[in-house]
């Protein structure tokens, strides 16, 4: 199976940059309103979507949630699943930020969005603009090439990932949940299987989260979130040549 982490970027531009903290002071910008390719940083906002349903009682982090055969054997990085496999929608959360499995992004956006993925990106379109997100726009659940999904490529700048950054941290769910260095979850046998954080900087530097992402055209895509004393920064790259 093909990880998201793997394969070489077919990005050969310079890398977009946008560091600075979360009460607005630039650390350092490079390109920061030009529009790029996001990949898997698509998630985070899934994730918010996601969350705020469940605030408004749409949903409950303890609902279960089945993978359908439509779902399950999503490309790049998946939880090993069958078709009829049930987790709750907390750990399918969990499994988008920790390990970005696309198979639960997808199963999250067609749980909430009442078997309808384009409502529930228009949900992430419209979360956008009330951030401020003004060069960003979904046209996916989990931010999948345009070979796999036949949709656009989802796209945004480093600065509007920064305000997407910013927001997500404010939610103590999503926060403690970008924090595990690993996801264990029981598959139907009763084994526990164990899914390794993607973002290899995860207790170093302050760093205690947030995401990666990965494709083909997008390069290595990270938000970084770090925390030095009391000072909390956001760090968004966009195009790099290596997750590392």
């Amino acid at each position: 199976i093909e990880h998201e982490h793997e394969g070489a970027s077919h990005y050969y531009g310079e890398v977009i940059k946008f560091i600075a903290t979360t009460d607005g002071k630039i650390l350092k910008e490079k390109m920061s309103r030009q529009q790029h390719p996001i990949a898997s940083l698509t998630k985070v906002m899934n994730i918010l979507v996601a969350l705020e349903q469940v605030d408004r009682g749409n949903a409950k982090l303890d609902d279960k949630i089945c993978f359908t055969p439509e779902f399950v054997n999503m490309g790049g990085s998946w939880l090993n699943a069958k078709a009829g496999d049930c987790y709750t929608l907390r750990d399918l959360l969990r499994a988008e930020i920790i390990y970005s499995a696309n198979n639960a992004a997808y199963m999250v956006a067609s749980y909430i969005g009442k078997g309808n993925l384009d409502n529930y990106v228009k949900l992430m379109n419209e979360k956008a603009k009330e951030f401020g997100m003004k060069d960003t726009q979904y046209f996916t659940p989990a931010g999948l090439p345009t070979s796999m999904t036949k949709k656009q490529m989802d796209i945004s700048t480093a600065y509007d990932m920064y305000l997407l950054g910013r927001q997500a941290i404010k939610d103590e769910r999503l926060r403690e949940w970008m924090s595990e260095k690993e996801l264990e979850l029981l598959n139907e046998k009763g084994e526990e299987v164990v899914y390794n954080n993607r973002n290899h900087l995860l207790g170093q530097f302050g760093v205690f989260g947030l995401k990666t992402g990965f494709h083909e055209q997008a390069g290595y895509n990270m938000i970084v979130s770090s925390k030095i004393g009391n000072l909390e920064i956001i760090s968004v790259s966009l195009g790099n040549k290596s997750d590392v």
